[in-house]
């Protein structure tokens, strides 16, 4: 590409470099592995797969009790030791033999086993109570339905206009009625995320998930459950996917705020206003002071959920990444959110933050989140184009455009010197890092795949639509 065409395409694009004082998420608990293994999507030990389909290269694969919705960023294999685990549909965590893919156990999270036995005796009375309001607000909707087809027709007709206003003034009193019946059935969701979305997270002892139902929920390693309970439900129709982190004594979920919760008894510690995010926060410290970074531009000191900083950025979809001493973005701009900006954050918290530098592109989603190598970012749109950007500057390298078909929508991941990026489609395509654009190989799994593969010595292993699979040797 020549350097007129890369700056020309460079303003086009959103790439993002957020520089701040902070030290490894690992740093807080080395043994911790959850959302995309240590958050950073790298795997640089792994000595990974590059050519397989359904047929070759499949060590085992095994049909899921349910399928996974497997939204943008989430629902990914955790691997500890010789098991994995991972979410599914509807509120199902399961357990697997990483040597043969044996599901070793199953546990479903409803809301019943979630609540005491009070609520659930509430909510069996509220579903009874709701049957005949729901029946009769279905015979309105056809009633409504005919006398607006009606008015159309005759539009003066007073005596079919009274009868639509006392219909709506019906359904409106019926509505009202309903609404507290409700606080027990499932939230509303979409397709692309189910309520399984999440990633688990584990200590290598105990096991936590949260579902875009509200409940939360830890095991230990054999399948017993330590504690349940309703959080709170989430209240966006598209569903939630943030996936819980853990950070010394604090398990942070996001489902309407974020809220901290004690990862032993699962009771709430704090709860800070920060509004519902798709995205996964990262955690470090800053001056010595751990914290949570979110994706929607807040700083939340973790001791007290206390926000030391806000508005900072705004990232609708995907995740920030922790890379050393930096945290690097990509940005979606348009009318609710931010061009992407740098800001340097001082040693001492209390200092003021500097922004040194502000990139702006074109409207495009990020639903994956970036991964970094050799001093470049890395990430995919949702229309499968691979961006290449300077991790310091912001200036796009390469816009390349895959061609895999359907839609991506998870993380580029680095594994063993290799770059994979993956379709909902199934299908891979393997590109050697640098600043040229370099295709190794290309692969299908011949199965949906929304989710993001984790690598583990020469294996690699992909939450399907319906099948866990592992590839390798």
């Amino acid at each position: 590409m020549k350097g007129s065409d890369m700056r020309n395409r460079s303003s086009l694009f959103t790439c993002l470099a957020f520089l701040l004082l902070i030290c490894s998420a690992g740093a807080l608990s080395a043994e911790v592995v959850g959302w995309r293994t240590d958050g950073t999507g790298r795997y640089p030990d792994a000595t990974p797969p590059t050519a397989w389909s359904k047929d070759t290269g499949v060590v085992w694969s095994v049909p899921l009790p349910g399928p996974t919705a497997s939204s943008a960023n989430n629902s990914l294999p955790v691997i500890v030791g010789d098991r994995l685990f991972v979410s599914c549909e509807p509120t199902d965590l399961v357990c697997v033999n990483l040597a043969d893919g044996e599901i070793l156990w199953r546990k479903s999270n409803t809301y019943e086993e979630a609540l005491s036995a009070e609520e659930v005796a509430q909510m069996k009375a509220d579903e009874a109570a709701a049957v005949p309001i729901r029946a009769e607000l279905k015979a309105l909707e056809g009633e409504l339905a005919k006398l607006k087809d009606a008015l159309n027709e005759d539009p003066n007709d007073a005596d079919l206009k009274a009868q639509q206003t006392a219909a709506q003034e019906k359904q409106t009193d019926l509505n009202k009625q309903l609404r507290p019946l409700l606080r027990f059935a499932l939230p509303i969701t979409h397709s692309w995320n189910g309520y399984s979305s999440a990633t688990p997270v584990t200590d290598g002892q105990s096991v936590w998930v949260s579902f875009g139902t509200g409940v939360v929920v830890c095991y230990d390693l054999e399948g017993n459950r330590k504690w349940a309970r309703l959080v709170e439900k989430p209240s966006h129709g598209w569903g939630v996917s943030s996936s819980p982190v853990l950070a010394g004594d604090r398990l942070l979920v996001n489902l309407l705020n974020t809220t901290a919760l004690n990862p032993v008894t699962g009771e709430t510690v704090w709860t800070a206003p920060t509004s519902m995010y798709w995205g996964t926060p990262v955690v470090s410290k800053i001056a010595d002071v751990p914290v949570a970074f979110t994706p929607f531009g807040q700083i939340l000191r973790l001791s007290d959920g206390e926000i030391l900083q806000k508005d900072l950025f705004r990232l609708d979809f995907n995740s920030p990444i922790l890379q050393g001493d930096t945290v690097y973005y990509f940005q979606i701009p348009g009318a609710a959110s931010r061009a992407g900006q740098a800001l340097k954050v001082p040693a001492e918290a209390a200092d003021e933050l500097q922004i040194k530098g502000s990139w702006k592109g074109r409207d495009e989603r990020f639903y994956g989140s970036p991964v970094f190598d050799d001093g470049l970012l890395y990430c995919a749109n949702h229309l499968n184009t691979l961006i290449c950007a300077d991790a310091v500057t912001g200036q796009v390298v390469y816009y390349q455009k895959l061609g895999l078909g359907g839609q991506v929508f998870g993380s580029v991941c680095f594994a063993g010197g290799l770059l994979y990026v993956t379709s909902d489609n199934g299908n891979t395509v393997i590109v050697k890092p640098g600043r040229t654009y370099e295709e190794v190989a290309r692969n299908s799994l011949g199965e949906t795949v929304r989710s993001v593969p984790v690598f583990a010595g020469s294996r690699m292993y992909v939450h399907g639509y319906k099948n866990l699979w592992c590839i390798g040797q």
